[in-house]
């Protein structure tokens, strides 16, 4: 399939988003050893519940990043923007939970559901138009 310009554009960036988030990535890996490295008796617990995270997510990171430079194709794409969504899901929800909570506050049960699953429903119509969105756009083929 040809490609034209334009798409070969939309990739570039695309893979230079996914090196600026590899770092962080790398970041965040870096931070998940330091805290098991530098773990206390005290602090184990903490150490322990928050040390994976860092991990986990530093690692899906920098996997995020080896698969667009290195094996472009609609599962790149896909894992790329749900690590959109992801960030997204982490601003809406400082956003709109202490919203949710004043509904709760005032008796409006209703509207305090409906605000506090606001950030999970558009963080998942975001990840679903732009991944199409984003297929289409650079023509990416599946994964091998």
């Amino acid at each position: 399939m040809h490609v034209s310009s334009w798409q070969s554009v939309l990739r570039l960036i695309l893979q230079l988003l996914s090196i600026l988030g590899g770092l962080i990535g790398l970041f965040w890996f870096y931070c998940g050893v330091v805290f098991l490295i530098h773990v206390t008796k005290k602090e184990l617990l903490t150490t322990l519940a928050i040390a994976p995270l860092f991990l986990g997510i530093g690692g899906y990171l920098v996997y995020i990043c080896y698969l667009a430079l290195f094996q472009f194709s609609q599962k790149a794409v896909a894992y790329l923007c749900s690590a959109v969504a992801l960030v997204l899901f982490g601003y809406l929800g400082r956003i709109l939970i202490p919203l949710s909570e004043r509904f709760e506050e005032q008796g409006q049960e209703w509207q305090s559901i409906t605000v506090g699953f606001a950030p999970l429903i558009i963080s998942c119509l975001v990840y679903t138009v732009l991944k199409i969105l984003l297929i289409r756009l650079t023509g990416a083929q599946p994964a091998k």
